[in-house]
């Protein structure tokens, strides 16, 4: 699950990111979706903890090109850089309503996709994990917990961050600053510059190395020192 925060104006709604399963995808008390109906999908939903609403803004996986079941096992991440979310269906029971192997019934496979953060998502990547030629009706097939899309295979210095400015969403000091797409940045603070304890992740923007962050904890005292330190 990824959690951030898209600042605008004076308000800051929550985006959390997942991975839904879909295990049975019935409401309390209702009748249970058949396995071979179902769909596993990345879901995205934007928390407006002011007026206590939850909402669903961006979806992939439930009417997108093939349908993929996975009763467990899976995971979605946003990558800032591209803008795009990469998407685990880590233990495939079924494709559009079919076991992925035809000679083994317990076989499960993987597929791992990145697609656009658009309202109509697109595949830019698509990788399956399975042996379509083993005929033992054994088989097992594979799984994989979670994936992760690795920026860069060189390691370089990161950007130093720039731009910071501080405003207040209320009570609440709201860093945004530009960094180096490819790293992640956590929010320290004092109100000393001698003792600093580590507040949380900043999140991204876009993808062009935007960061923000929300001080929701802060103590509003007379002073408060913040850094960012680069991961």
């Amino acid at each position: 699950m990824a959690i951030w925060t898209t600042c605008t104006g004076h308000y800051a709604p929550r985006h959390v990111l997942l991975y839904d399963d879909g295990n049975l995808r019935a409401e309390p008390f209702g009748e249970a979706m058949a396995d071979t109906d179902n769909y596993s999908r990345a879901v995205e939903y934007s928390i407006d903890e002011t007026n206590m609403q939850v909402s669903q803004v961006w979806e992939y996986g439930r009417t997108n090109d093939d349908r993929l079941y996975t009763d467990r096992i899976g995971s979605a991440f946003w990558l800032p850089q591209r803008g795009n979310v990469l998407v685990t269906f880590g233990f495939v029971l079924y494709e559009n309503g079919a076991s992925p192997s035809v000679l083994a019934p317990n076989a499960t496979m993987v597929r791992i996709k990145e697609v656009t953060h658009d309202a109509n998502p697109q595949v830019v990547f698509d990788l399956q994990v399975f042996d379509p030629n083993n005929t033992d009706p054994d088989y097992l097939g594979c799984f994989v917990y979670r994936s992760y899309r690795i920026p860069d295979l060189y390691a370089h210095p990161p950007a130093a961050a720039t731009d910071l400015t501080i405003q207040y969403n209320g009570a609440s000091p709201v860093l945004q600053f530009s960094g180096d797409q490819t790293r992640s940045y956590q929010i320290e603070a004092s109100d000393d510059l001698a003792n600093w304890h580590a507040l949380g992740a900043a999140s991204p923007d876009d993808a062009s190395g935007d960061f923000s962050f929300v001080d929701k904890r802060s103590t509003g005292s007379a002073r408060q020192f913040y850094r960012i330190v680069t991961q």
